[in-house]
């Protein structure tokens, strides 16, 4: 992400220069910023459908350790009254290892929903940005 980032600046950086060494017209700089914010919308909708997917996924996977929990607190109450002390530490590893994962994803899916709120504030204010500048470039009579 960092040299993707990097590579942008630079390309961005020698089009100013560009710009600044060959003068355009006004519809010509329109046009190519209609096509950069086209661009970073594009971008921004991509990365939105990421964090909603990897929000499915943490959702789907508290659900799935939650479960796994209650199921294996039941199985250590039932190793215990049987006797089996040893199925009963394996299941207690296991319930241990399952309240790390949930609490990981649960610590992680607020992290993820912001980052979404985020991106969505950014899909919104380059969609009024990109209706500008359309609207600039094809005024209506």
């Amino acid at each position: 992400m960092f040299l993707e980032r990097l590579v942008q600046n630079v390309e961005e950086q020698m089009l100013a220069l560009g710009r600044q060494l060959w003068r355009t017209d006004a519809r010509t700089q329109l046009r190519e910023d209609v096509q950069h914010v086209s661009h970073d919308l594009r971008d921004r909708q991509y990365a939105l459908n990421c964090c909603r997917t990897e929000i499915d996924a943490l959702r789907k996977r508290i659900n799935e350790n939650q479960a796994a929990v209650a199921r294996l607190t039941a199985r250590i109450g039932v190793a215990l009254a049987r006797g089996a002390a040893d199925e009963a530490w394996r299941d207690a590893l296991d319930l241990d290892q399952a309240h790390r994962e949930l609490a990981d994803d649960q610590a992680q899916l607020p992290k993820q929903e912001k980052l979404t709120a985020t991106i969505e504030l950014q899909i919104r204010f380059l969609t009024r940005r990109l209706a500008r500048l359309q609207d600039q470039l094809y005024p209506s009579a």
